[in-house]
């Protein structure tokens, strides 16, 4: 009996130990994502000049979906195309929206920034709550 118990309580410590350590590393990538989004805020608020490549600049970004209007009308509702606006004047928009309480579009504009990276577009995209965070707290 004091064997078993033992025996438990070596299994319930090294569980605790692993469960540590799993934790440790879950703060650790959070920690890591919510630095990489800062980064990506940063660079796109010292950015001043206006998107360059047109094929890229003219991309919808955002979820789509449609408008039912009371007249039976429907019209396609996309969230944001940058054109020519600078990656600064993208985060403003993102932080005009955030204090509008229209969380979707503030991180459809902080996408827009990284029109140019495919691989940071799609990242920060599945991280909207880390940008929301950062936009919170961004010190501009």
């Amino acid at each position: 009996m004091t064997h078993l118990l033992s025996r438990q309580l070596i299994l319930t410590s090294l569980s605790l130990a692993l469960m540590a350590v799993v934790h440790g590393r879950a703060l650790a990538d959070d920690t890591a994502d919510a630095s990489r989004v800062l980064a990506d805020v940063n660079w796109a608020w010292s950015d001043h000049g206006p998107c360059s490549n047109v094929l890229l600049c003219a991309t919808y970004l955002g979820d789509f979906s449609i408008k039912l209007h009371l007249d039976g009308t429907i019209t396609p509702v996309l969230h944001v195309q940058r054109l020519t606006t600078s990656a600064h004047d993208c985060i403003q928009r993102a932080l005009e929206a955030l204090a509008h309480g229209d969380k979707p579009l503030a991180v459809s504009w902080v996408v827009a920034t990284q029109l140019q990276n495919q691989d940071e577009m799609d990242w920060l995209g599945t991280r909207s709550n880390l940008v929301v965070s950062t936009l919170n707290h961004f010190d501009h």
